[in-house]
Protein backbone atom coordinates (compact mmCIF):
# COMPACT_ATOMS: atom_id res chain seq x y z
CA UNK A 1 0.00 0.00 0.00
CA UNK A 2 2.08 2.88 -0.99
CA UNK A 3 1.10 6.68 -1.24
CA UNK A 4 2.92 9.08 -3.77
CA UNK A 5 6.53 8.49 -2.24
CA UNK A 6 6.36 4.90 -1.57
CA UNK A 7 5.60 4.69 1.91
CA UNK A 8 3.70 1.98 2.63
CA UNK A 9 2.90 2.41 6.23
CA UNK A 10 1.82 6.11 5.98
CA UNK A 11 -0.32 5.09 3.37
CA UNK A 12 -2.36 2.24 5.58
CA UNK A 13 -2.68 5.43 7.74
CA UNK A 14 -4.43 7.65 5.86
CA UNK A 15 -6.55 4.77 4.28
CA UNK A 16 -4.71 5.27 1.23
CA UNK A 17 -3.87 1.53 0.00
CA UNK A 18 -3.40 0.19 -3.14
CA UNK A 19 -6.98 -1.68 -2.35
CA UNK A 20 -8.33 1.89 -2.01
CA UNK A 21 -8.28 4.34 -4.49
CA UNK A 22 -5.43 5.97 -6.84
CA UNK A 23 -3.46 7.43 -3.75
CA UNK A 24 -1.83 10.20 -6.59
CA UNK A 25 -5.00 11.87 -6.42
CA UNK A 26 -5.81 12.01 -9.90
CA UNK A 27 -8.84 13.95 -11.28
CA UNK A 28 -9.47 11.11 -13.72
CA UNK A 29 -12.02 11.51 -16.23
CA UNK A 30 -13.37 8.34 -17.36
CA UNK A 31 -15.81 6.06 -15.50
CA UNK A 32 -15.89 2.69 -15.05
CA UNK A 33 -19.27 1.24 -16.45
CA UNK A 34 -20.25 -2.31 -16.65
CA UNK A 35 -19.44 -4.16 -19.06
CA UNK A 36 -22.22 -6.00 -21.01
CA UNK A 37 -20.37 -9.10 -20.32
CA UNK A 38 -18.76 -9.04 -17.06
CA UNK A 39 -14.84 -10.21 -17.14
CA UNK A 40 -14.78 -14.03 -15.90
CA UNK A 41 -11.75 -14.51 -13.95
CA UNK A 42 -10.12 -16.99 -11.48
CA UNK A 43 -10.04 -15.38 -7.64
CA UNK A 44 -8.25 -16.51 -4.51
CA UNK A 45 -8.36 -15.60 -0.83
CA UNK A 46 -5.46 -15.51 1.27
CA UNK A 47 -5.14 -14.75 4.52
CA UNK A 48 -3.22 -15.01 7.24
CA UNK A 49 -3.41 -18.01 8.86
CA UNK A 50 -3.85 -19.83 4.97
CA UNK A 51 -6.67 -19.67 2.18
CA UNK A 52 -9.85 -18.23 3.11
CA UNK A 53 -11.51 -18.79 -0.80
CA UNK A 54 -9.42 -22.15 -3.35
CA UNK A 55 -9.21 -20.71 -6.54
CA UNK A 56 -13.01 -20.31 -8.45
CA UNK A 57 -14.02 -19.14 -11.17
CA UNK A 58 -16.63 -15.87 -11.29
CA UNK A 59 -17.92 -12.93 -13.21
CA UNK A 60 -17.31 -9.97 -12.00
CA UNK A 61 -21.25 -8.25 -12.16
CA UNK A 62 -22.11 -5.61 -11.50
CA UNK A 63 -23.00 -5.32 -7.20
CA UNK A 64 -24.01 -2.78 -3.99
CA UNK A 65 -21.89 -2.85 -1.54
CA UNK A 66 -22.20 -1.39 2.35
CA UNK A 67 -19.95 0.80 3.28
CA UNK A 68 -20.07 3.27 6.06
CA UNK A 69 -23.56 3.03 6.71
CA UNK A 70 -24.33 4.01 2.75
CA UNK A 71 -25.26 1.48 -0.24
CA UNK A 72 -22.46 1.99 -2.83
CA UNK A 73 -22.50 1.13 -6.56
CA UNK A 74 -19.74 -1.05 -7.44
CA UNK A 75 -18.77 -1.53 -11.53
CA UNK A 76 -18.59 -4.93 -13.49
CA UNK A 77 -15.21 -6.47 -14.03
CA UNK A 78 -13.62 -4.85 -11.01
CA UNK A 79 -11.28 -6.46 -8.37
CA UNK A 80 -14.35 -5.43 -5.81
CA UNK A 81 -16.92 -7.47 -7.98
CA UNK A 82 -15.13 -10.21 -8.49
CA UNK A 83 -14.18 -10.51 -4.75
CA UNK A 84 -17.86 -9.95 -4.00
CA UNK A 85 -18.49 -12.79 -6.04
CA UNK A 86 -15.97 -14.98 -4.75
CA UNK A 87 -16.95 -14.48 -1.29
CA UNK A 88 -20.58 -14.92 -2.04
CA UNK A 89 -20.15 -17.90 -3.43
CA UNK A 90 -18.24 -19.68 -0.32
CA UNK A 91 -20.99 -17.31 2.45
CA UNK A 92 -17.63 -15.51 3.74
CA UNK A 93 -18.59 -12.02 5.31
CA UNK A 94 -16.31 -8.98 4.44
CA UNK A 95 -16.32 -5.12 5.32
CA UNK A 96 -15.63 -2.43 3.23
CA UNK A 97 -15.07 1.36 4.41
CA UNK A 98 -15.80 4.41 2.25
CA UNK A 99 -13.28 7.58 2.31
CA UNK A 100 -15.36 9.64 -0.14
CA UNK A 101 -18.67 9.50 -0.83
CA UNK A 102 -20.66 6.63 -2.63
CA UNK A 103 -23.81 5.86 -3.38
CA UNK A 104 -25.69 3.45 -5.25
CA UNK A 105 -26.73 4.88 -8.69
CA UNK A 106 -23.35 6.02 -9.94
CA UNK A 107 -20.60 3.26 -9.92
CA UNK A 108 -17.69 6.24 -10.17
CA UNK A 109 -19.06 7.71 -6.72
CA UNK A 110 -17.46 4.02 -5.38
CA UNK A 111 -13.75 4.76 -6.55
CA UNK A 112 -12.33 5.08 -2.72
CA UNK A 113 -13.88 1.75 -1.01
CA UNK A 114 -11.73 0.03 1.14
CA UNK A 115 -12.11 -3.33 2.24
CA UNK A 116 -11.13 -3.62 6.12
CA UNK A 117 -11.83 -7.05 7.03
CA UNK A 118 -12.67 -10.47 4.92
CA UNK A 119 -13.47 -13.20 6.95
CA UNK A 120 -12.69 -12.46 11.00
CA UNK A 121 -9.18 -10.85 9.69
CA UNK A 122 -8.90 -7.30 10.00
CA UNK A 123 -6.78 -4.86 8.84
CA UNK A 124 -3.99 -3.85 11.66
CA UNK A 125 -1.73 -1.24 11.50
CA UNK A 126 0.55 -1.34 8.40
CA UNK A 127 -0.91 -4.58 7.28
CA UNK A 128 -4.05 -5.42 5.82
CA UNK A 129 -5.99 -6.47 2.65
CA UNK A 130 -4.78 -5.94 -0.92
CA UNK A 131 -5.16 -7.43 -4.31
CA UNK A 132 -2.89 -8.69 -7.15
CA UNK A 133 -3.74 -9.49 -10.34
CA UNK A 134 -1.79 -11.68 -12.67
CA UNK A 135 0.92 -11.17 -10.26
CA UNK A 136 1.17 -7.56 -10.15
CA UNK A 137 -0.28 -5.09 -7.75
CA UNK A 138 -1.91 -2.18 -9.86
CA UNK A 139 -1.63 0.63 -7.55
CA UNK A 140 -5.24 1.37 -8.42
CA UNK A 141 -8.64 0.84 -5.87
CA UNK A 142 -10.51 -2.21 -6.07
CA UNK A 143 -13.43 -0.26 -7.03
CA UNK A 144 -11.97 2.00 -10.00
CA UNK A 145 -9.69 -0.70 -11.83
CA UNK A 146 -10.86 -3.24 -14.81
CA UNK A 147 -10.43 -6.68 -15.00
CA UNK A 148 -10.25 -8.60 -18.67
CA UNK A 149 -11.62 -12.27 -18.80
CA UNK A 150 -8.80 -15.40 -17.95
CA UNK A 151 -7.12 -12.93 -15.60
CA UNK A 152 -6.12 -14.53 -12.17
CA UNK A 153 -6.72 -12.16 -9.10
CA UNK A 154 -5.61 -12.91 -5.78
CA UNK A 155 -6.81 -10.71 -2.31
CA UNK A 156 -4.10 -11.57 0.51
CA UNK A 157 -3.75 -10.37 3.55
CA UNK A 158 -0.27 -8.10 3.22
CA UNK A 159 1.76 -8.65 5.88
CA UNK A 160 4.40 -5.75 5.05
CA UNK A 161 8.30 -6.24 4.76
CA UNK A 162 9.36 -3.65 6.45
CA UNK A 163 12.95 -4.05 4.40
CA UNK A 164 11.05 -4.14 1.17
CA UNK A 165 8.06 -2.13 2.15
CA UNK A 166 6.22 -4.67 -0.23
CA UNK A 167 3.81 -7.41 0.58
CA UNK A 168 4.63 -11.73 1.07
CA UNK A 169 5.70 -12.73 -2.54
CA UNK A 170 2.58 -14.70 -4.65
CA UNK A 171 3.95 -17.98 -6.30
CA UNK A 172 3.40 -19.40 -9.47
CA UNK A 173 3.99 -22.80 -11.03
CA UNK A 174 5.63 -23.24 -14.74
CA UNK A 175 5.84 -26.97 -15.40
CA UNK A 176 7.67 -27.96 -18.54
CA UNK A 177 4.95 -29.41 -20.55
CA UNK A 178 0.93 -29.77 -19.53
CA UNK A 179 0.69 -33.37 -20.89
CA UNK A 180 2.03 -36.19 -21.04
CA UNK A 181 2.18 -40.04 -20.93
CA UNK A 182 2.14 -41.97 -17.51
CA UNK A 183 5.11 -42.46 -15.68
CA UNK A 184 7.16 -39.71 -17.92
CA UNK A 185 9.04 -37.30 -15.68
CA UNK A 186 7.49 -33.64 -15.91
CA UNK A 187 10.62 -31.00 -14.67
CA UNK A 188 8.69 -28.20 -13.20
CA UNK A 189 9.53 -24.58 -11.45
CA UNK A 190 8.65 -22.13 -9.08
CA UNK A 191 8.97 -18.40 -8.76
CA UNK A 192 7.88 -16.62 -6.24
CA UNK A 193 6.74 -12.53 -7.72
CA UNK A 194 6.84 -9.28 -5.77
CA UNK A 195 4.37 -5.82 -5.98
CA UNK A 196 5.77 -5.09 -9.22
CA UNK A 197 5.77 -8.81 -11.05
CA UNK A 198 9.99 -9.21 -10.36
CA UNK A 199 10.15 -12.72 -10.35
CA UNK A 200 12.97 -15.07 -8.34
CA UNK A 201 13.15 -18.77 -8.35
CA UNK A 202 11.65 -20.36 -4.80
CA UNK A 203 13.37 -22.94 -3.28
CA UNK A 204 11.55 -25.51 -0.50
CA UNK A 205 8.06 -24.97 -2.09
CA UNK A 206 5.87 -28.00 -1.93
CA UNK A 207 5.09 -28.69 -5.59
CA UNK A 208 1.87 -31.31 -5.45
CA UNK A 209 -0.24 -33.32 -8.53
CA UNK A 210 -3.58 -33.05 -6.93
CA UNK A 211 -7.49 -35.48 -8.29
CA UNK A 212 -9.60 -32.95 -7.27
CA UNK A 213 -8.41 -32.57 -3.21
CA UNK A 214 -6.64 -35.83 -3.63
CA UNK A 215 -2.85 -35.32 -3.28
CA UNK A 216 -1.15 -37.77 -5.87
CA UNK A 217 2.25 -36.77 -5.85
CA UNK A 218 4.80 -34.24 -4.54
CA UNK A 219 8.74 -32.90 -4.24
CA UNK A 220 10.30 -30.16 -2.88
CA UNK A 221 11.74 -27.49 -5.22
CA UNK A 222 16.23 -27.00 -5.49
CA UNK A 223 17.70 -23.78 -5.08
CA UNK A 224 16.83 -23.01 -8.66
CA UNK A 225 12.87 -23.28 -7.69
CA UNK A 226 12.98 -26.77 -9.95
CA UNK A 227 10.96 -29.93 -8.91
CA UNK A 228 10.65 -33.22 -10.70
CA UNK A 229 7.41 -35.32 -10.94
CA UNK A 230 6.60 -38.75 -11.96
CA UNK A 231 3.34 -38.31 -13.91
CA UNK A 232 0.62 -40.30 -12.84
CA UNK A 233 -2.01 -42.57 -14.55
CA UNK A 234 -4.60 -41.40 -17.31
CA UNK A 235 -6.15 -38.50 -16.36
CA UNK A 236 -6.66 -34.61 -15.33
CA UNK A 237 -4.79 -33.22 -12.24
CA UNK A 238 -3.94 -29.71 -10.83
CA UNK A 239 -0.32 -29.08 -10.36
CA UNK A 240 -0.36 -26.27 -7.48
CA UNK A 241 3.36 -24.72 -5.13
CA UNK A 242 2.91 -23.72 -2.07
CA UNK A 243 5.66 -22.06 0.23
CA UNK A 244 6.20 -20.79 3.89
CA UNK A 245 4.97 -17.01 4.44
CA UNK A 246 4.34 -17.36 0.85
CA UNK A 247 0.88 -16.61 -1.42
CA UNK A 248 -0.41 -20.16 -2.82
CA UNK A 249 -0.11 -20.79 -6.58
CA UNK A 250 -3.00 -20.99 -8.94
CA UNK A 251 -3.68 -24.59 -9.82
CA UNK A 252 -2.15 -25.48 -13.35
CA UNK A 253 -4.10 -28.09 -15.64
CA UNK A 254 -1.97 -30.66 -16.45
CA UNK A 255 -3.24 -33.85 -18.43
CA UNK A 256 -1.67 -37.29 -18.67
CA UNK A 257 -2.80 -40.34 -21.30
Amino acid sequence: AFDAAGNRAEAFRRGENRTVFDVLGRNREHEVRAAAAPARVDVMVVGRKGVIVEPVTVRARATVVRASGRRCAVAASTPLAALVAALGREKVRYAVRDYGSCNRRRAGSSRQLFVTRIARERNSGQDGWVYKVDDLAPGRGAADSRLRSRDRMVWLYCEQDLETGGCQRSLRVVPAKKSGLAGESLTVRVFGYNDKRARRPVPAARVTLKSGRTEITSAMSAADGSALLTLPGAGRYDLAATATGLVPSFPVRIRTK
